[in-house]
């Protein structure tokens, strides 16, 4: 028994159907703890220490973002066009880590001392800048190792350290809220060290897979610049879109502002998970399809697209209703403004978030040029808005700016993809048969649980 689950944990064999189960339900497991997560912080820190901490965790992130030069995106396509790579990829992956995290740590400690960190130097501190330099390494690997999984189709191994991550980091938190240590600094130094035991057991994963080499090939490296170049400026801009209105609240409204807006940008990027996931199960199903067996695969495609819109609006639409209530009881009467803006947020994901979902297609058949000419133009979008609306109308005007740029995001890729695969806008909208299936899928879910308690 235990030798069948390690095969299947290892396994790169898995399909789609269960891939996109696994990726599902890997998604709500770690949704639920991050919910919990962001329960206890926000009941902990309260709205002030909310928004310093989502401050804290986005520097890393964003100096990972606008540096990793685009290679999640290479790795991926390349770990699933040349599975023979294997090794050299990783061995790339290593030391692209390492170059990358000390180049830009020694950036961010020059600015720390030259005070060029602007109203973010009010609540760092050298011990922060000291986590956030290292974790860099941390995020940079985990992150291509997480690429290059999802390019091999390891969506087991893939999903375990996600599910991992999340775990690892509510025991902390739930520990040291339980002795009444749970302070600014303790939830931080508890998410440096989930990171830290993600890499391990990454680095751990890819040795086991005989995947791990230390001779990287430069060649082969150059080649990943030039295909992430292509896709790069997406990435940032992308991130631009997801989060520039975090930092652009804590400019202009302060830290209690952007903690209570954190709370309702947090519940709505649970939601974008959602079509994110399912994206990243059918990337290299698509890649397969098209590359090694040479077919056509706009027709899955689009039955997954549909698929989504409908599990996506769900879950919206029960979060939008029931957002009034819930917030306030379990966040607290503190958080309860941030009720409007997961509201328009959830609308939003609802809107662009899907489009994810044609991404893959769009990758595997090396058009980056179009989502990252969208999201370049959704980027300028949004910080425009954020700046024109944020000062009158603080976090509802941060989330109406990402309603416009999601919005405008994901219809215009709707309809290029459409046309970039010849095929109508109305395939796009979900019809009888989509809620059909999604109802046999979950008759077929509750038949196996049976099955299983036999």
């Amino acid at each position: 028994m235990i030798e069948k689950l390690k095969n299947n944990f290892l396994s790169g064999k898995i399909g789609l159907k269960n891939s996109s189960k696994l990726n599902i339900l890997t998604q709500l497991l770690v949704f639920g703890f991050q919910f919990v997560c962001s329960v206890i912080l926000a009941r902990k820190l309260l709205p002030a220490g909310r928004g310093q901490y989502a401050i804290l965790v986005l520097i890393p992130s964003t100096i990972y973002t606008l540096g990793n030069l685009g290679l999640t995106v290479s790795i991926s396509y390349l770990s699933a066009k040349n599975p023979g790579k294997a090794t050299v990829v990783n061995a790339n992956n290593l030391f692209c880590a390492f170059i990358l995290s000390v180049i830009y740590s020694t950036a961010i400690s020059v600015a720390y001392l030259c005070n060029g960190l602007g109203v973010l130097s009010d609540f760092l501190s050298w011990k922060h800048i000291v986590l956030i330099n290292i974790s860099l390494f941390f995020l940079f690997f985990v992150n291509y190792s997480q690429a290059f999984l999802l390019g091999q189709n390891y969506i087991p191994a893939r999903n375990f350290i996600r599910f991992f991550e999340a775990l690892f980091f509510f025991a902390f938190l739930f520990f040291m809220a339980i002795i009444g240590r749970l302070g600014l600094w303790d939830a931080f130094l508890g998410w440096f060290i989930t990171r830290g035991l993600s890499c391990l057991f990454s680095i751990f994963l890819l040795l086991k897979l005989r995947c791990l080499s230390f001779k990287p090939d430069f060649r082969l490296l150059l080649n990943s610049l030039k295909i992430g170049g292509k896709a790069f400026f997406a990435t940032v801009a992308g991130f631009i879109i997801l989060r520039s209105d975090i930092y652009l609240l804590e400019y202009f409204k302060g830290d209690a502002a952007t903690g209570i807006y954190s709370i309702a940008a947090s519940l709505s990027f649970l939601l974008l998970s959602v079509p994110e996931s399912i994206s990243s199960a059918l990337f290299p199903h698509i890649m397969k399809l098209e590359h090694v067996e040479k077919k056509d695969g706009t027709a899955k495609t689009l039955l997954i697209f549909r698929l989504t819109y409908i599990v996506t609006g769900a879950i919206a639409f029960i979060g939008i209703v029931g957002a009034s209530f819930l917030i306030k009881l379990i966040y607290g009467p503190q958080f309860g403004d941030s009720v409007y803006p997961f509201m328009i947020l959830a609308f939003a994901v609802t809107i662009g978030g899907c489009s994810f979902v044609l991404d893959a297609q769009l990758y595997a058949r090396s058009l980056f040029w179009i989502k990252t000419i969208l999201s370049f133009i959704a980027a300028i979008m949004n910080i425009v808005l954020n700046i024109l609306l944020i000062p009158k109308y603080s976090i509802v005007g941060a989330a109406l700016s990402s309603l416009v740029s999601y919005g405008f995001f994901g219809i215009t890729l709707n309809y290029l993809y459409c046309r970039s695969v010849q095929c109508r806008l109305s395939e796009l909208v979900p019809g009888f048969k989509d809620f059909s299936a999604i109802a046999d899928l979950f008759k077929e879910q509750i038949s196996f649980i049976k099955r299983s308690r036999q």
